[in-house]
This record gives C-alpha cells, structure tokens and sequence, in this order.
C-alpha cells in the first residue's frame, strides 16, 4: 500500500482501492472530467478482457486464464461455452472492425492492446482508447438494453 501511495500521490484509503491495480482503473478513477475515462468505459474494458479470456481459452491459446477451464470438456457445456465464447469474441471484432472502417485509424485497436491487455501506462493513447471504449460500451452496455 505504502507503495501505491508514493507511486501515485494518493492517500491510503484510495490506495486500498483495486481500481489503482491498473491503468485503466487509474483512468477510471480520475474520471471524466479529470482526463480519464467514465465507469461505463471501464466497465467495457472489463468486458473486453473478459470476452477476449473466454476466447483464449475456448482455442485453447496459451494465455494467463483468469478463470478455471469449464469441467468437462468433452460434454455438451464445454461444447456451448466455446461456441458462445467465439461467436461473441467475433461481434466484438466486428464492433471494433466498423470502428476501424469509421474512424480510419487502427490506433484504437492498438490502445486497447497497449493499455487494457497489456496494462502499460502510456498517456498518448488515451484519446483513442477512449474511442475503443466508446464503440465497445456500444457492443456491450447498450446492445444489451436493447435486448432487454
């Protein structure tokens, strides 16, 4: 803790905070208004790890998986879960593909890859991460009120 708090200039109750664990929870902690980002592109970015962790380990990529592979791959829902974990890892790459046609730059991939994958702290990218994370509270916040 004594560490958060000398790295990053904060007291100890926002030190304990797990949002300071990550840039992009640093982002969101600063807000909008403070340069960051607003909880419901945080919240995207969390659903893009997520969607891109199930995928991994639905292929079968070496990854650091952050959950247990589902119990018995050979029944039926290991079955279902790899094939929901493509078919959304695929509408989320064709959100962010739109967002490439749209915006003309690929920059907002490569934010999304730098700074919430990877969680490297690189402020010039920002900007288009921002852009990502709009195009994906899109796919993901809003496309669900609409099923709802």
């Amino acid at each position: 803790m004594t560490a958060r708090m000398r790295h990053h200039g904060v007291d100890w109750d926002k030190a304990r905070d797990p949002l300071l664990g990550t840039f992009v929870g640093r982002l969101a902690q600063l807000g909008v208004i403070g340069g960051g980002i607003s909880m419901e592109q945080y919240r995207a970015a969390q659903l893009y790890l997520e969607t891109l962790d199930a995928w991994h380990r639905a292929t079968g990529a070496p990854q650091n998986f952050n959950q247990p592979r589902p119990e018995g791959e050979g029944n039926g829902d290991w079955e279902a879960f790899v094939r929901s974990a493509k078919q959304q890892y695929a509408a989320m790459r064709e959100a962010l593909a739109d967002l490439q046609v749209t915006g003309r730059t690929p920059a907002p991939i490569a934010a999304l890859d730098v700074l919430v994958v990877r969680n490297v702290e690189h402020w010039p990218l920002v900007g288009d991460l921002r852009i990502a994370l709009n195009a994906l509270k899109r796919h993901f916040i809003d496309g669900q009120k609409k099923a709802a």
